[in-house]
């Protein structure tokens, strides 16, 4: 009489096999995903800048062609950002010049800024904007007029400084005319002198 035999088990190779087809298939979904949450950062971010492009236009339209100016609050001017939070769903904090409440707020947060420290804004304006207005910006698709910063206060040439390269070693840049671009450093510092001079011709 034939005995039945039972079925044979994984081997050792078979199992190490199966581990390493499941460990790479793990790598590629987490690098996917990855890459996904960083388009999709990148992508709310651009959003954020054309949505602060428009709202400046609408400022600029209600107050003559003024731009909003580039203070040092608390000590001189308010911040930049400070005549455009009412048009953007949001308020300043009671007794402070500086942090601003309300559903708003997301739409001056760069959203692959990773405190600390903690910011309410983080983008930052051109400092060569100060006191000008809308129409003598020379050649407005090439100046910048926003870009992705580790803080609040304006930005200039000098050695990129307080500029945050946060997506994937790019600055989020939002130029006078609205449109956005993503810029290396080199890049940036090899057009800083012309981009951020508002009045270069």
């Amino acid at each position: 009489m034939t005995k039945k035999r039972n079925p044979a088990g994984f081997t050792l190779m078979e199992l190490l096999a199966a581990v390493a087809i499941v460990g790479v298939l793990v790598a590629v979904t987490i690098g996917g995903a990855s890459k996904l949450l960083s388009k999709g950062s990148e992508a709310k971010c651009t959003g954020n800048l054309r949505q602060l492009g428009i709202i400046t236009q609408i400022y600029h339209a209600d107050n003559s062609g003024a731009l909003p100016m580039t203070g040092s609050a608390p000590f001189n001017n308010p911040p930049w950002y400070q005549p455009l939070v009412p048009y953007a769903d949001a308020q300043m904090k009671a007794g402070s010049q500086l942090a601003i409440a309300g559903a708003g707020i997301r739409l001056f947060q760069c959203p692959a800024y990773r405190p600390p420290p903690v910011r309410d804004v983080t983008y930052a304006p051109n400092v060569l904007h100060a006191n000008l207005r809308f129409g003598q910006v020379v050649k407005p698709s090439s100046k910048i007029w926003l870009i992705t910063s580790t803080d609040s206060y304006s930005v200039n040439g000098s050695g990129l400084q307080r500029i945050n390269f946060v997506h994937n070693g790019r600055a989020n840049v939002l130029f006078f005319d609205g449109h956005t671009e993503f810029i290396k450093r080199d890049a940036l510092q090899a057009m800083a002198s012309f981009a951020l001079n508002p009045l270069s011709p």
